[in-house]
């Protein structure tokens, strides 16, 4: 009898194995599978692709290289595996630590009714230290090795990236909850890219309207009649690079067209975590110009806060600066110049309980409880508590594979409105269990995909640096496009 192959003794029960590892006749039938429903009985389809009772499937290695961390039901027959790939060490930890406490709470209040069909939810957690090659190889451990058929997390680069080259080939779905890069929605993805965070267009609109008002009125209503704008653009990153290339188009004129003393777009270094970071260079191209700026914007991540430290070295007229949403960053806030105070603004997709917003409201409420801190203060927080319910409706719905969950998050946007409320969760499944559809209202917006996996765009708010946080403002972009000017503080001329 010839030696079976690796495939086939991975399917196998211990003692079946041991027997043709003997030379005993052993007669099995196991049968090739995509998914759960190609298998007869309570057996399931295993990581390899066959047939196998809860139990049997031991080819998979759930920890290695950058993922070294468990959560959820990771130790019964057969749970539902999903992968975690945010960067939770290093200066954007305060960016992805409170993503990763939303899904840890999403993952216990599925769990805690029972999961889905009797699979509950089991996480494999990888820190990607902030970098692109770490975040590559946990998403090669993740499909490779550990076998999970959808991961949450990545930045708009290495979705892009890591969609392309792994997760997709492998019919693995990809779900983001920061990644906002418009050309993520135009991906050749097989329909396995999704994301509960907005594209950056809507984000851009309002950014654009905000400085333009800054520029043309606030400044000059405090004494700066020609302000200078200096836009500063991380080097080589997609997300950046298409911020740049939506908003400066819709800047005025005036400023754009102004010569250097009213205008300038320079890019920065972009480096990884661990290597060393000296912005010296980046800020004294603008710093040696003959104008000083009096707003710099930056289209960049956590590394802003280290960017602005050097211009506050290098400029002597104490400019504001605007950020985006991945600058928003309540460690780094904490640990910044209160000097700065009132001085830097973002924009980002409104946390939106300050509306009465009942599904954000009860995620506000379990957050608070969970690690005492307003999740106000931090951004795609609400996202990620919604990557974890919309997934584990999409199971209920279709089923467990990448493509079955794909089919599974088209289902969301009919039927009876369902918030994240336990009671109301449980339901759902139980709707999509028996064929039915629901409505997702979860604790960001509604969960409503359209062709590219993106859900409803959601109002933008105004940021501050204040009080050694970033709270927010308020709203100044609405769903139809309505700018409210507001400011972080009256500046001085």
């Amino acid at each position: 009898m010839g030696a079976p192959s690796m495939k086939t003794l991975l399917a196998l029960p211990f003692f079946a194995a041991l027997a043709l590892s003997s030379g005993c006749s052993l007669t099995l039938d196991l049968e090739q599978c995509a998914s759960d429903t190609d298998c007869a009985g309570d057996q399931t389809c295993s990581a390899d692709g066959l047939c196998a009772a809860p139990g049997e499937d031991q080819g998979r290695q759930l920890t290695g290289g950058p993922c070294q961390r468990l959560e959820g039901d990771t130790e019964s027959a057969d749970p539902f595996l999903m992968g975690v790939v945010l960067q939770l060490s290093g200066s954007g930890a305060g960016f992805g630590t409170p993503m990763l406490e939303s899904i840890l709470m999403a993952t216990n209040n599925i769990n805690g009714f029972g999961g889905i069909a009797g699979r509950r939810i089991g996480l494999v957690v990888c820190d990607t230290q902030g970098s692109n090659s770490t975040a590559r190889a946990a998403a090669e451990h993740l499909v490779d090795n550990a076998g999970v058929s959808a991961i949450i997390g990545f930045n708009s680069s290495q979705t892009i990236s890591i969609s392309q080259d792994i997760t997709v080939p492998n019919d693995v779905l990809l779900m983001s909850p920061s990644a906002t890069a418009q050309t993520i929605s135009g991906l050749a993805d097989n329909d396995l890219v999704f994301r509960t965070a907005p594209n950056d267009e809507f984000q851009a609109e309002a950014f654009a309207e905000l400085l333009s008002h800054t520029l043309e009125t606030t400044l000059p209503e405090a004494g700066i009649a020609e302000p200078k704008l200096a836009i500063m653009v991380r080097r080589d990153d997609s997300y950046a690079g298409g911020l740049s290339e939506t908003i400066i188009p819709l800047l005025p004129t005036a400023i754009t067209e102004g010569g250097e003393d009213r205008f300038t777009v320079n890019n920065y270094t972009n480096s990884g975590v661990g290597e060393p970071v000296d912005y010296t260079g980046d800020v004294a191209v603008v710093a040696s110009q003959s104008t000083p700026p009096d707003v710099v914007a930056i289209f960049g991540s956590a590394e802003a806060w280290e960017l602005i430290s050097y211009f506050e070295i290098a400029l002597e007229n104490q400019p504001l600066y605007f950020g985006v949403d991945a600058m928003k960053n309540a460690q780094l806030a904490g640990q910044a110049n209160t000097a700065l105070e009132g001085r830097i603004w973002g924009t980002g997709p409104r946390n939106i309980g300050d509306a009465g917003y009942v599904p954000y409201l009860t995620f506000r409420t379990q957050f608070e409880s969970r690690i005492e801190d307003d999740p106000d203060k931090y951004q795609f927080v609400a996202n990620a508590f919604d990557a974890v319910y919309a997934l584990a409706f999409a199971a209920a719905a279709e089923g467990f594979t990448g493509p079955e969950l794909a089919q599974g998050l088209r289902r969301l946007s009919e039927g009876p409105e369902i918030t994240p409320r336990a009671a109301e969760a449980q339901q759902a499944v139980n709707t999509l269990l028996a064929g039915g559809t629901i409505s997702y209202l979860g604790a960001s917006g509604p969960m409503f995909f359209d062709q590219n996996g993106d859900p409803q765009p959601t109002p933008i708010s105004l940021w501050c640096f204040q009080d050694a946080s970033v709270p927010e403002e308020g709203e100044i972009y609405s769903e139809t496009r309505e700018f409210t000017p507001l400011t972080c503080s009256e500046p001085e001329g």
